[in-house]
């Protein structure tokens, strides 16, 4: 047939019978404007229908076609063969269509018979197509009542060419120019299938453009120069009006022959019963199409290829395809029976949109060969490979997941690829390989950059290892993801982090085929500022994210700076996770000899006995940081010797087994284990001891406290002298006052309450500015709390040594009171010696009673020494309106007033504690006292011309003696005597200082006792043997020695 033209007809437009082995073809043949009545479900055949019942073979083709506005109710608009041989060629050449629809295949619908020997072939060449929108909508308004089933060929079937069962389909040179709903051909069950040079531009599918489908052995695929670009996945259609559904019925004339033969021209216009001219019934059907029952999903949009042997596809370049509900990408291949030879090169893909893989190429065969990687570029390329992937160009694509390639359970070689700014933005990365432990994979002289992944930027790798990518020629790298930027792989290998950031470094210690057993190098680390080494130091008892160390010396709480985070790293150290929630780690703590006994017998299990119960076994599921340990409370044994261990297993760690020459992965193992060594903290203040517990922190909230180490219990608050507290600290009340940080024994201040301020602070910092030592009574003369240096200003005050004004006074009149008190009892004593030997010499003439005495010096004396009394007597804390007891104490004891009032002096001048510095300076100042005196005494001499006389040197010196020897001893006394405050011994002459320490032992023994044992015994007993020999005199020294004895025993016994 050729010159042909149907128009304005109704289906089929030709009906064409062809009879035993039969050639048909037709050419240079216009359709156009050709409907079926669209009155039942079986009007097939749109243009052409070819019935080839009675042929043996049939050859047609179609040349030089145009078809335009066809419209058939079932199968093949343009052409339909019905009863297909399977020995059939038929060829499209230089086809244009346009607005050409049919429910199954618009274009061409065919079945051949499914026989293993078909040699049925169909061809098109040079088709140009271009069906548009508002002809897919004029098309559906022919549909009266659209059924379920109708509504079902339409979402899921709805193809242009549908052949089945042929040995060969082809296509090449094929144009499409716009496609809206329709997709272009379903293959199905093709041994043999070429496209080449195919152009698709501008169109909105529903389904796939390409459904290749074959399950033949041998079967093949060849794709050479596919371009599609700005390509949509249609889910909705637009309807432009209101729905509204109209029935029509139509008489239908039975067909009479006219007898009038004369009669043979044909009528001017025939009657037409009804004509539809409205478009209501498509935009019901569109409706039920855009909200059917069950949602209409589509694997892929492009290429959706089932079970080929080989398939070949070159020249593949895919632009600005947009199918985000495309859960197997743009391009589909997948294979669940064939073992396959699939090669791809020269393949581009730009600013797509995609939902899962833009390529997606998946296999369920594991029978093929597995765990044959090579590390050497050579020896990879000499490996077979299921998918060759070369030259594969990957930009700005954007997917939920594995963006540019997801393969799985497919041997794969990627090479001379490139994969740039491409996004995932759920899952994932740009590039996914899972279960590539059962397959073979390896990427070669490849480039992954600056793309943005969902777990990894780059590249993921599923239950498995790689290679070093770098010995491979392929670069990784400024890639972003959640997880990894680069690489994410199945972790082989553990370690510790420690300070949450870094690694801590590791070796090997035994490893055998199946097992390997690594262990953390502990380097030298601080904590709490001391430094450690070797072994991890561990809360014991308590959890390690709640631990908090008390640093007593700040008075505050630090955490616990360290962690124990297991992070899984590949066989590169790089830190992996694992996406499965359900893979946990254990670990569980061991000692050294149990450890080695295992190893020693051979017996790796070392989880096999212990069950989540147990104190010391643990098991954590991993989140988006590792598997943290940080909840977990250990119950270790303190008082042990030998090294305590944890040990930890993961059960999804994939250890590579390497072949001979360490470059091949050969097979895995599970039986990793990583150690660390580890010691218990030490119980600290506010915790209490347990056994085989561990250290538990009492609990404040209900009054429980301990400052004590070591100690199994805890103290309870004792609400007299303590505010409140915390675990390890005491916020005492004002006027109370304890030593140390570590004591329980509070004291009441019952001198001065002022001075002590209480609050959370022990010892001098919770005395008032200038105060220290116990009970807050002594002063900071060494500047200790860095205030500045404070000397006794009144008893248990304190003033800064800058007030020297006052102390100058104080000396001065002090010093002019002994050395007056001095004179006049020298004189008087003097005097009285004169009067005396005059007594005596006038009694040796005359006989006379009357006595020159003269009582000045015993008046002073007797003064002097009532004032020590009284002094002492003061001690007793009366309470006074004025300070009367420090004025007779200044004037009873001048010389210790005068050294109190030059410790801002003497603590410069010797370089020793201020309370033996006082001492010295006190046996100092009589001689002073006496060269002054004596000076003087020689100065009145040489003026007055006085007779010298050694009454008056015997008289000072005997003076001095018994007017500061009681001080004397008092102050050794205070020196050798201590004071009990909260329970520790404090030096009595000085409370800032404990009483048992070896420094004043030493000078107990070597100055305070021989000093003592001199002042207060051997000069009496002198004085005795040589002076008072006289009963008179003896009787004197008696009662002399008795008001010692009376001071002494006040300064020991009533001031302590």
């Amino acid at each position: 047939m050729n010159y042909v033209t149907i128009q304005n007809s109704t289906a089929p437009g030709f009906y064409l019978y062809l009879e035993n082995e039969a050639f048909a073809q037709i050419q240079n043949t216009i359709v156009s404007f050709i409907s079926s009545q669209f009155l039942n479900e079986n009007e097939n055949g749109g243009a052409f229908l070819i019935d080839t019942i009675f042929s043996i073979s049939s050859v047609i083709n179609f040349k030089n076609i145009s078809a335009i506005e066809i419209r058939s109710r079932n199968k093949g608009g343009l052409i339909y063969i019905q009863n297909a041989l399977e020995n059939m060629i038929i060829k499209l050449e230089d086809v244009i269509i346009n607005e050409v629809y049919s429910l199954l295949g618009s274009i061409f619908y065919i079945e051949f018979p499914l026989k293993a020997n078909s040699q049925s072939i169909f061809k098109v060449e040079n088709l140009e197509i271009r069906n548009t929108e508002q002809g897919f909508i004029r098309y559906l308004s022919q549909y009266n009542e659209p059924t379920r089933e109708l509504l079902d060929e339409l979402n899921d079937h709805n193809y242009l060419f549908q052949v089945a069962n042929a040995k060969l389909v082809s296509f090449q040179n094929i144009c499409i120019f716009s496609l809206f709903h329709v997709s272009f051909a379903s293959l199905v069950q093709i041994l043999i299938i070429d496209i080449i040079n195919f152009r698709c531009y501008n169109s909105s599918i529903k389904n796939e453009l390409f459904h290749i489908s074959s399950m033949k052995e041998n079967s093949q695929s060849k794709i050479v120069d596919f371009y599609a670009s700005n390509i949509s996945f249609l889910k909705v259609i637009q309807s432009f009006g209101q729905c509204s559904q109209q029935n029509y019925y139509f008489k239908v004339q039975p067909q009479i022959c006219s007898a009038d033969v004369t009669n043979a021209e044909s009528p001017i216009s025939l009657m037409n019963n009804f004509t539809k001219d409205t478009l209501s019934n498509s935009y019901c059907i569109i409706q039920q199409l855009n909200y059917p029952k069950w949602e209409h999903f589509t694997y892929s949009l492009i290429l959706d290829i089932l079970d080929i042997n080989i398939l070949t596809i070159f020249e593949l370049h895919l632009n600005n395809i947009d199918c985000q509900e495309c859960f197997r990408g743009l391009v589909s291949i997948k294979q669940t029976e064939i073992v396959p030879k699939i090669i791809m090169k020269s393949i581009l893909f730009s600013d797509n949109t995609c939902d899962e893989g833009c390529l997606y190429i998946s296999s369920f065969d594991l029978n093929q060969d597995n765990r044959n990687l090579g590390s050497l570029i050579p020896y990879v390329k000499k490996k077979q490979f299921a998918v060759i992937l070369q030259n594969y160009r990957c930009f700005r694509n954007f997917a939920y997941g594995c963006t540019c390639l997801f393969s799985t359970l497919i041997s794969i070689l990627i090479e001379d690829s490139f994969f740039q700014n491409n996004t995932a933005i759920r899952d994932r990365g740009i590039v996914c390989i899972e279960n590539v432990n059962l397959v073979s994979f390896n990427i070669l002289n490849s480039v992954i950059q600056q793309n943005d992944g969902g777990y990894v930027g780059g590249l993921y790798v599923m239950d498995s290892s790689i290679e070093n990518l770098t010995k491979l020629g392929t670069l990784i790298n400024d890639n972003t993801g959640y997880f990894q930027n680069n690489l994410m792989q199945q972790p082989s290998q553990l370690s510790i982090q420690l300070d949450k950031k870094n690694l801590w470094p590791k070796i090997k210690i035994f490893q055998s085929e199946k097992i390997l057993i690594e262990q953390i190098q502990i380097g030298q680390y601080e904590l709490f500022q001391e430094s450690h080494i070797d072994v991890l130091y561990i809360p014991n008892g308590q959890k390690i994210s709640e631990y908090k160390f008390f640093d007593w010396k700040n008075q505050n709480y630090v955490p616990y700076n360290l962690s124990l985070i297991v992070v899984p790293l590949d066989q590169l150290n790089n830190i992996q996770m694992f996406l499965d929630s359900d893979v946990y780690c254990s670990m569980k703590v061991l000692l050294e000899n149990e450890y080695q006994r295992n190893i020693d017998q051979g017996y790796y299990n070392f989880f096999e006995d212990y069950e989540e119960e147990d104190e010391n076994y643990f098991q954590k599921t991993i989140d988006e940081n590792g598997f943290i340990f940080d909840d977990v409370i250990f119950h270790l044994d303190d008082e042990l010797n030998q090294t305590q261990l944890i040990l930890f297993h993961c059960s999804a760690i994939k250890v590579p087994i390497y072949g001979e020459n360490q470059a091949i992965i050969e097979d895995f193992h599970f039986n990793y284990f990583l150690r660390l060594n580890i010691k218990p903290l030490p119980c600290q203040l506010g915790e209490k001891r347990i056994i085989h517990e561990g250290c538990i922190p009492c609990d404040a909230s209900i009054g429980q406290y301990s400052v004590t180490l070591n100690t199994n219990k805890c103290s309870i608050i004792d609400e007299i002298s303590t505010q409140n507290i915390t675990s390890a600290q005491l916020n005492l009340r004002q006027g109370f006052w304890r030593p140390y940080v570590d004591t329980n024994y509070i004291s009441e201040c019952i001198n001065l309450p002022e001075n002590c301020e209480g609050g959370f602070h022990e010892g001098d910092k919770s005395c008032f500015q200038g105060h220290i030592g116990a009970l807050c009574e002594e002063c900071d003369i060494h500047n200790i709390r860095l205030n500045g240096s404070f000397s006794t200003s009144q008893k248990y005050s304190c003033g800064l040594c800058v007030e020297e004004k006052q102390n100058f006074v104080a000396i001065t009149a002090i010093s002019s009171w002994t050395l007056i008190s001095i004179l006049l009892s020298v004189q008087s004593n003097y005097i009285l010696n004169k009067q005396m030997i005059l007594k005596k010499i006038v009694s040796s003439l005359i006989m006379t009673k009357i006595s020159y005495h003269s009582n000045l010096g015993i008046l002073i004396k007797m003064i002097t020494h009532h004032f020590q009394i009284v002094s002492v007597i003061f001690t007793f804390r009366f309470k006074t309106f004025i300070d009367i007891g420090a004025a007779f104490n200044s004037i009873s004891n001048p010389i210790q007033k005068i050294t109190h009032s030059l410790d801002c002096l003497l603590k410069d001048i010797i370089s020793i504690q201020i309370h033996y510095s006082r001492m010295i300076w006190q046996l100092i100042m009589p001689f002073i006292y006496i060269l002054f005196f004596l000076g003087s005494y020689r100065i009145a001499l040489k003026l007055n011309k006085l007779e010298y006389s050694l009454n008056v040197i015997t008289t000072t010196l005997i003076y001095m003696y018994l007017y500061l020897q009681p001080f004397f001893v008092g102050g050794l006394i205070s020196l050798i005597s201590f004071r009990k405050i909260s329970g520790f011994y404090w030096i009595q002459a000085n409370v800032a200082y404990r009483y048992d320490t070896q420094t004043h032992y030493q000078w107990l023994f070597i100055f305070c006792l021989p000093l003592l044992l001199l002042i207060s015994l051997i000069i009496p007993v002198f004085f005795l043997v040589s002076l008072y020999s006289y009963e008179y005199f003896f009787f004197k020294f008696l009662k002399i020695t008795s008001k010692i004895s009376f001071i002494s025993y006040k300064f020991d016994y009533l001031f302590v």
